[in-house]
């Protein structure tokens, strides 16, 4: 029962207003920070949609276990569980796509280890950053977004790592 919304976003152009001392017209302007606010507002509420789709597919599934005689405590926590991480997955790809939009500012230094003074300093920035951009969608905890960013870390620096580690083979 997927639903999808789209909508055709236009910015809003104010008319040409005719200047009655100089008879010429005045430029039309374009009003892009409504336009962004009102993406914002989409992705809301296609969160609160796919939300409630999972609570009424959990409550479906509660009453065919219910029907069926099954335990549907098993079923809910298991159902609940699933919804979690299927969250917590849409958040933290949606943590990837902001960090790619970042400066090189909030870059971490994956020649060093997570918790390095360098690292620190730019979690300092990088986290409240984060907290911020997600917050329309999701809302995970500052040390739950950590933990994200200590497994990006330890992904990306594995690679950094064996690309190293190749490159030096090669030039020896």
């Amino acid at each position: 029962m997927g639903l999808s919304v789209e909508l055709d976003i236009k910015p809003e152009i104010s008319a040409p207003v005719d200047d009655d001392q100089n008879n010429e017209l005045t430029q039309s302007t374009i009003s892009y920070p409504k336009i962004e606010r009102l993406k914002e507002e989409v992705k809301h509420w296609q969160a609160q949609v796919h939300f409630w789709q999972n609570r009424h597919d959990d409550f479906l599934n509660q009453v065919e276990q219910n029907r069926s005689g099954s335990s549907s405590t098993d079923i809910s926590t298991t159902s609940k569980n699933k919804s979690i991480e299927a969250e917590n997955e849409a958040a933290r790809t949606e943590m990837k796509e902001i960090l790619k939009t970042l400066s090189s500012l909030y870059e971490m230094r994956y020649d060093k280890v997570f918790n390095s003074p360098e690292n620190k300093k730019i979690q300092q920035k990088l986290v409240p950053e984060l907290l911020r951009s997600l917050r329309p969608c999701y809302n995970p905890s500052y040390n739950k977004l950590k933990e994200w960013l200590c497994a990006l870390h330890k992904h990306r620096r594995d690679g950094y790592l064996l690309n190293k580690k190749e490159t030096q083979g090669q030039t020896s």
